[in-house]
C-alpha cells in the first residue's frame, strides 16, 4: 500500500559538483513538484530549501515530511488538511487527497510561476492528466476554457515571449541584411567550419539558431487544433499585439549525421552544444569520456511544445557511469532550461528529469530496465500538456505529471561518460505530436484559406 507525504525536496551529491534535488530518501515511488519556479530554480545546496512537493513511498518512514495516509482518494482529516493549507499558504475548498491537489493545480496556480506552480496543461488530446507513481493515473477531465483558463493564460504568455522572440530575431536580419535562410546557412558554416577559438564563430553560429521570423503564426495554427479556439484566444487581451493571421505548419526534423568526422554536430541539421563534449566520428555521435552531462540542442524549431525527442542509443562499455537521453522543450536562449529521459547504462535504469534555470530535480523514481552496451535502445522522451513520458523500442517505460516548462519549441540530445568509453548516438528524429484536433483540420483550412485571400486583397501577401 503506498503511503503519502507532503515535505520538503532533499538536495543531494551525486559526486562532487554535481547536486540535484529529490525526493527525500531517494526511494519514492512518485512525487509530485508543488514548488514554483522560482523555488526549483534554487540551487541544490545554497540557500534554504523552499517550497513542498508531494512524495509517496512503499512504506512509512521518518524524515519524509508530514504524514497523509495511504488512500489518495479519501477524505482527509481536518488537521490533515490544515497541514497542507499552511504549507501551501493557501485556502482549499476540497476534501479528498486527490480534489486537493487537482484544486491546487488548475485553481490556484500562477501561470508565470513566479508565486506558485504553474497550472496544469492539456495534451494534445484536449484532456488534463494528473499521474503520480504508486498509484498511477488518478484524475483526468477534458479541458475547457470555463473551468481551466489558466491554462488559456500560460499559452497567451507563452505566445507573447515567442512573438517577441520572434521580432527581435527580425530585427537582427535586418541590422545584418540578410533573409532567415542565408542565416541559417551563415550559422550552420560557422559551426561546421570554423576552429573553436576563432574570433568570429560565436557571432557567425548565433545566426543559425535565430527563429524563423514567423513562427509565432505557426504556433498560433498549432494551438488551434489543440484547443479548437479562433486564434484571437492566444494573443493576451490588452497586450496591443496584432492579429495577426496563423500560418501552416509542418514540424518534423531529422539526423543521422552521416557526415565526415567532426567536432561539430552540424550535418542535416544546426546544433549548439553546452561544452565540446559530442563529436561526429563514423557516422554517430559519441561523448567520450570524461566528459560529464553535455548537452546539444537543435536549432530547428517545432510549432509546438507537445512533442518527443528519439534517437538511438548504446555505449561502449558500461563498467563506468554512461548515460544518453534525449531532451524535450529545451529553451533556445540557453542550456538551462529543459524536460530530460535518459538512461543510465552501469545501473540498468531510465530517469525522468526537468533543469530549471541550471537547479536539476529528478522527478519521481529510477525506472527498472536491463541495458546492454553493443545493443542499441531507441529512446524516446515526450512532453504532451503536462504529461512525460518515456519510451524504448517503442514501450512506454513510465509517466510523470510535471507543469514547470511550457512554450518551449526546441529539443536535443544528452550524453555522460565517466572514466572509459563512449555514450553513443544515432538516427535522431523529432517532431510535433499530432494532434486529436484533426477533427478540426477542415475548420482550420477554412481560416486559413480566409486569411490567405484577406492578405491578398490587402496586399500583404
Amino acid at each position: 500500500m503506498p503511503h503519502v507525504y507532503v515535505g520538503s525536496f532533499e538536495a543531494f551529491t551525486e559526486s562532487p559538483g554535481s547536486q540535484y534535488w529529490r525526493a527525500p530518501g531517494g526511494d519514492a515511488l512518485g512525487m509530485l513538484d508543488l514548488r514554483s519556479n522560482t523555488q526549483c530554480a534554487i540551487p541544490p545546496g545554497g540557500m534554504p530549501v523552499q517550497g513542498f512537493g508531494l512524495f509517496v513511498y512503499a512504506n512509512q518512514a521518518p524524515g519524509r515530511g508530514f504524514y497523509l495516509g495511504d488512500d489518495i482518494g479519501a477524505t482527509l482529516p481536518q488537521a490533515f488538511k490544515d497541514a497542507i493549507q499552511q504549507r501551501l499558504a493557501v485556502i482549499l475548498s476540497s476534501n479528498r487527497l486527490v480534489d486537493i491537489l487537482w484544486e491546487y493545480l488548475t485553481v490556484h496556480a500562477d501561470p508565470n510561476g513566479l508565486l506558485r506552480v504553474k497550472p496544469l496543461m492539456p495534451g494534445v488530446n484536449g484532456v488534463m492528466e494528473l499521474h503520480l507513481g504508486g498509484f498511477s493515473r488518478i484524475k483526468f477531465e477534458r479541458w475547457n476554457p470555463d473551468d481551466y483558463p489558466l491554462s488559456l493564460e500560460v499559452e497567451q504568455e507563452g505566445y507573447r515571449k515567442l512573438r517577441a522572440e520572434c521580432m527581435a530575431s527580425q530585427a537582427v536580419l535586418e541590422a545584418n541584411g540578410m533573409d532567415w535562410g542565408t542565416a541559417r546557412a551563415v550559422g550552420y558554416q560557422a559551426g561546421k567550419n570554423l576552429p573553436d577559438g576563432h574570433p568570429d564563430k560565436a557571432r557567425l553560429t548565433a545566426f543559425g539558431a535565430l527563429p524563423e521570423p514567423v513562427l509565432h503564426r505557426r504556433r498560433l495554427t498549432a494551438l488551434m487544433e489543440k484547443y479548437h479556439l479562433p486564434f484571437e484566444r492566444f494573443i493576451p487581451s490588452g497586450s496591443g499585439l496584432p492579429l495577426e493571421e496563423p500560418l501552416p505548419h509542418s514540424t518534423t526534423i531529422s539526423e543521422n549525421w552521416n557526415c565526415a568526422d567532426s567536432t561539430s554536430l552540424n550535418c542535416q541539421l544546426t546544433w549548439t552544444e553546452s561544452g565540446t563534449g559530442f563529436e561526429i566520428l563514423t557516422n554517430q555521435v559519441i561523448c567520450p569520456q570524461p566528459n560529464s552531462n553535455q548537452r546539444a540542442r537543435a536549432d530547428s524549431d517545432l510549432a509546438g511544445d507537445d512533442h518527443y525527442s528519439q534517437a538511438v542509443w548504446d555505449v561502449s562499455e558500461e563498467t563506468a557511469r554512461g548515460d544518453t537521453g534525449c531532451v524535450v522543450r529545451y529553451a533556445s536562449a540557453n542550456h538551462n532550461n529543459f524536460y530530460m529521459g535518459l538512461g543510465r547504462w552501469n545501473q540498468n535504469i531510465l530517469m525522468i528529469w526537468k533543469n530549471v534555470a541550471g537547479s536539476f530535480t529528478q522527478l519521481g523514481a529510477n525506472i527498472s530496465l536491463t541495458l546492454t552496451a553493443g545493443t542499441t535502445v531507441t529512446g524516446k522522451f515526450q512532453a504532451d500538456g503536462s504529461t512525460l513520458e518515456i519510451f524504448t523500442d517503442g514501450t512506454s517505460r513510465g509517466t510523470r505529471t510535471d507543469t514547470a516548462l511550457t512554450g518551449q519549441v526546441r529539443v536535443g540530445i544528452w550524453g555522460h561518460k565517466e572514466t572509459s568509453g563512449n555514450a553513443i548516438f544515432d538516427t535522431f528524429e523529432a517532431a510535433d505530436l499530432a494532434a486529436a484536433a484533426a477533427r478540426n483540420l477542415e475548420r482550420i483550412e477554412r481560416h486559413l484559406l480566409r486569411g490567405h485571400l484577406r492578405g491578398v486583397m490587402r496586399g500583404t501577401l
